[in-house]
């Protein structure tokens, strides 16, 4: 089971619609997920609420259990958990990450969000966290802040930059209200193309195919032959 928490102690920048996309993405690809939702405003767990699919899996949960939780989903055989973290958290933002593999901290390129991001990068500091990586969303078309915010997250706080950025799209948003997700209302997209990137690149940080899906209707066929 591998855990992706996504982590800024800013709000309003993307972390549930994120977790939202990507877990969708590994659904997609026949994974079997969950999604804490460690966020009082349980957002991912009324956007279940309206969802029609089964899957992912979405609970809201105290953070005091996220470690009783967490040992849950690895007894059931969950794939991935992603843990959707509230902003303004310090404890349970702090205990997320170092039950993590993965850390992403969403972030909007322009230069208030940017500075508000050194708090959650001492955060994760003293979690000491190993795969850590800041991911530009909501970004325009013109792509001259998010060059800037790329060269200056590194410089400024020492954490790598996602190569795969969101744009600045209405679909992310919008697809939401009926609990789906810009991939599944619109699958040719820009936005669907760019959550299928972010996840073959998450694939590629947990040293995990990217195709499974078709990996295991290959091996159905070798079978049955």
């Amino acid at each position: 089971m591998q855990v992706i928490a996504i982590v800024n102690q800013k709000g309003g920048v993307g972390k549930t619609t994120i977790a939202l996309h990507l877990a969708t993405a590994f659904t997609q690809h026949d994974c079997g997920v969950v999604i804490l939702d460690l966020d009082p405003q349980a957002s991912s767990a009324a956007w279940k609420d309206y969802r029609k699919a089964d899957f992912p899996a979405v609970q809201s949960i105290q953070p005091v259990r996220l470690k009783r939780v967490l040992e849950e989903c690895r007894l059931i055989g969950a794939d991935i958990v992603i843990l959707d973290t509230a902003p303004h958290s310090d404890g349970p933002a702090l205990e997320a990450a170092r039950s993590a593999d993965l850390i992403l901290i969403p972030t909007l390129p322009s230069i208030i969000d940017l500075r508000a991001m050194g708090k959650t990068a001492e955060l994760l500091k003293m979690a000491n966290a190993a795969r850590v990586f800041a991911l530009l969303n909501n970004v325009p078309a013109q792509t001259s802040d998010a060059d800037a915010a790329a060269a200056f997250i590194p410089e400024e706080y020492g954490l790598a930059v996602a190569p795969v950025r969101l744009g600045a799209r209405m679909i992310y948003k919008r697809s939401l209200v009926e609990g789906q997700t810009a991939q599944e209302v619109e699958p040719a997209s820009k936005a669907a193309e760019e959550v299928e990137r972010l996840y073959e690149w998450v694939c590629q940080q947990l040293d995990m195919s990217t195709r499974r899906l078709v990996d295991k209707l290959v091996g159905k066929e070798g079978v049955d032959e």
